[in-house]
């Protein structure tokens, strides 16, 4: 049971937060662009990032901080 609700997790995540290439300083860096515009760059906020996908992954699955870190970590590739 659990790993299937961790795979509807990992799909829900890759559907909802696609990771873009953005220009910032003259590079380019991984970030997302949530829908109400708020830009997150992968090497810098992930601390924000996670706490913005936990409550939301708590809220619509019922899961627990450990699971959601853990399926956030593996898809975003996240040291930690």
């Amino acid at each position: 049971m659990e790993n299937s609700l961790e795979y509807i997790m990992s799909k829900f995540i890759q559907r909802h937060y696609t990771v873009k290439r953005m220009k910032k300083d003259g590079r380019f860096k991984r970030a997302l662009v949530l829908t109400w515009g708020e830009v997150f760059f992968l090497s810098e906020n992930t601390s924000q990032l996670e706490n913005k996908i936990i409550s939301e992954l708590s809220l619509i699955f019922g899961c627990d901080k450990q699971t959601s870190l853990k399926i956030i970590n593996k898809h975003f590739s996240f040291k930690g």
